[in-house]
């Protein structure tokens, strides 16, 4: 007999709850089950617990003691645990965690929690990654100890706690020498603690300390260093200058807000020439020139040879003069794919900005591009990209009346539009026809303007198609779309049954439909669909 429908999972009592955690026999995503579906009987089979490996329990779902004392009684091969924001847990729960041969373990935004059980070998044993972010618990040489017990601990996640004690560091790189990414973001370091050394740490790949409170002392550089991130901090230009001499495998570095760097230390990093891996650079929201940026990067991607993607966050000083200049330094043999897109969002250009051969030049290698403050006639100095990936819209897009300067991009494989309510089919078919030979993906959300015409000149060969909030569409003409194989049509309420049903039957390799809610409980014919 096929179980009844339960209630939404917010309104189900203790007991219950501890039933459905009991009974789920696959790896499930409780968040998204809990915040997607109001009807649980495909999640309750009978038995089979000891096959959950993974535990997953967010914010969206009411987590209880109760629930957790018996997932850990009867789930007893769980790996991996994520019960990040369950406010109600403690110290008892995460006694009754430490009986599993966790993996990873995610318990951040514990706030009554205050310590960790250092009686509970077990937990250590196998825990390769730990999360105690935003907890009440004190980074002390005590838990530097107690971390001791996790010889294979690699990823540690420490971020809003609070120090008092400046041996912590020491203690920890002490007792975990195999740790590899370390997070103390937003940590909070009293004036005993507010120089943090880092000398111990030689074997650590990643380094987060965006805004944390503390004067930092960072005279050091490991050189298995790939990604840190000291956004907000009170890093000067001589710690960049010093800091990775010999840091060659650099990857990322993050200093977005760091008020104190005026530029002469990046210079130096640059010429040093240990920069040449980077693959992320956020300099935004910093008083630098753009003279010392374009020398910065000039530099330090000079050699790169592979084919990575290289973002770039830029301070809002700069002009559209100073912008063009950095993209037109980077010539395709040195970087082989550049995403500008923190630098074209973050940047005004000025409409008297004209396109030139030094930006043709540059950009003859595919980009990615996302516009969603600049207005039509910016498009003018940035359409001669060789532009893939387009992404506009918002309150402050306004498109151009005959939409010709938009074909301007005229090799994109993916376009996204949102919130255009004035768009017309007439101003948006340009650029479709400009894109008929590439185009495969669309996303058009609240564009209430377009009507059923506009899949006139929608390209056939577009394979996956979203219209969000459409609500003068129909669905006549989708039937033409044969090619399709991903439909969604969420909020647009005006389709009909009719057209949805011509449209399954056109497309023989549809393999996902997102009908609207309004006829998601009507009858649609998908027999013939084995793939959707």
């Amino acid at each position: 007999m096929e179980p009844a429908p339960l209630p939404y999972l917010s309104g189900l009592p203790e007991d219950l709850l501890v039933r459905i955690l009991g009974n789920l026999q696959d790896l499930c995503d409780l968040q998204k089950a809990s915040h997607v579906s109001k009807v649980w009987h495909e999640l309750i089979h009978a038995g089979q617990w000891m096959g959950i490996q993974e535990l997953i329990c967010h914010r969206y779902l009411p987590t209880t003691p109760a629930g957790i004392q018996w997932t850990t009684t009867h789930c007893r091969n769980v790996l991996h645990a994520d019960l990040s924001y369950c406010c109600a847990l403690g110290h008892e729960e995460l006694s009754a965690l430490s009986s599993l041969p966790l993996r990873s373990c995610r318990i951040a935004h514990w706030h009554n929690l205050t310590a960790l059980p250092s009686g509970s070998p077990a937990m250590f044993q196998n825990l390769e990654l730990l999360d105690i972010s935003y907890t009440a618990i004190r980074l002390s040489p005590f838990l530097a100890l107690t971390l001791g017990q996790a010889v294979a601990l690699q990823d540690l996640r420490l971020a809003g706690l609070r120090c008092s004690d400046r041996a912590f560091l020491h203690d920890l790189a002490q007792h975990c020498p195999g740790l590899k990414c370390l997070n103390l973001a937003k940590s909070i370091w009293c004036h005993r603690a507010a120089a943090i050394l880092f000398e111990s740490f030689e074997g650590l790949a990643s380094l987060s300390l965006s805004d944390a409170e503390c004067e930092l002392s960072l005279h050091w550089s490991p050189a298995a260093l790939t990604s840190i991130d000291l956004s907000g901090t009170s890093v000067s230009d001589f710690h960049i200058s010093n800091m990775f001499h010999d840091s060659h495998q650099l990857k990322r570095l993050c200093l977005c807000g760091c008020c104190k760097i005026q530029g002469w230390g990046l210079e130096a990093y640059g010429q040093a020439g240990q920069a040449a891996r980077l693959s992320k650079v956020d300099l935004s929201q910093m008083q630098i020139s753009a003279t010392i940026l374009a020398s910065f990067l000039s530099k330090s991607c000079r050699s790169t040879q592979d084919d990575r993607d290289l973002e770039l966050g830029f301070s809002a000083c700069c002009d559209d003069g100073c912008v063009l200049a950095l993209l037109s330094s980077m010539q395709p043999a040195s970087v082989n794919q550049a995403s500008v897109i923190s630098a074209l969002t973050r940047v005004t250009l000025s409409p008297s900005c004209q396109p030139t051969s030094a930006i043709e030049q540059a950009s003859s290698h595919p980009t990615a591009l996302q516009c969603p403050y600049t207005a039509p006639h910016h498009s003018i100095s940035i359409g001669q990209c060789r532009v893939t990936h387009l992404a506009c819209g918002g309150s402050m897009f306004r498109w151009c009346p005959d939409g010709l300067l938009m074909s301007a991009f005229n090799n994109l494989r993916s376009l996204k539009i949102a919130r255009q309510n004035a768009l017309t089919d007439h101003q948006l078919m340009p650029l479709l026809h400009a894109n008929e030979h590439t185009l495969t993906d669309i996303h058009l959300a609240a564009c209430s303007s377009l009507t059923d015409s506009i899949f006139q000149a929608i390209p056939s060969g577009v394979t996956e198609l979203t219209l969000a909030g459409c609500d003068s569409i129909r669905g006549e003409g989708l039937c033409r779309l044969s090619s399709l194989q991903i439909l969604r049509l969420p909020g647009c309420q005006a389709v009909t049954l009719q057209n949805l049903q011509a449209t399954i039957s056109a497309c023989q390799s549809m393999r996902l439909l997102e009908p609207p809610h309004h006829l998601r409980m009507k009858k649609i014919l998908l027999s013939h669909h084995r793939g959707l």
